[in-house]
């Protein structure tokens, strides 16, 4: 077990919870700490920690489940390109995160995935919503 991984497990175990072993480890400790206060924003950051280049979008976890995942961002500088709109590629980092959060979720625990590729294509300048 690596260092990170023992330092989440640490956690979990300092917070009391106990998660079954039939799951993804992501959805594990999404399922324990989602209802928990402060438990989506504890998930976010502890997921950032397991792949820092995530930490650069804030990303905040609404929702985690097999074949579904929900990430907020919020628009702040960090984000922000020089047009003063969301970056595309910090939208990519959120598209991969919530892509990879969730088919982790998803595929069995006795598999693995790796990602192939992504594709991204500058349509136009978005605007706000």
């Amino acid at each position: 077990m690596d260092c990170q991984a023992a330092s989440i497990n640490a956690c979990l175990y300092a917070l009391g919870v106990v998660v079954t072993i039939l799951m993804s480890q992501a959805l594990k400790i999404w399922k324990a700490l989602e209802n928990k206060p402060a438990g989506k924003w504890t998930f976010s950051k502890m997921l950032c920690l397991k792949a820092p280049y995530f930490s650069s979008i804030s990303p905040l976890f609404e929702r985690l489940k097999p074949e579904y995942c929900e990430i907020k961002m919020k628009k702040h500088r960090a984000v922000l390109n020089h047009l003063g709109t969301v970056h595309a590629i910090a939208m990519c980092n959120m598209a991969e995160l919530a892509g990879g959060t969730m088919t982790d979720a998803t595929v069995p625990a006795t598999h693995r995935w790796i990602p192939k590729g992504m594709q991204v294509e500058y349509l136009k300048k978005p605007t706000p919503i």
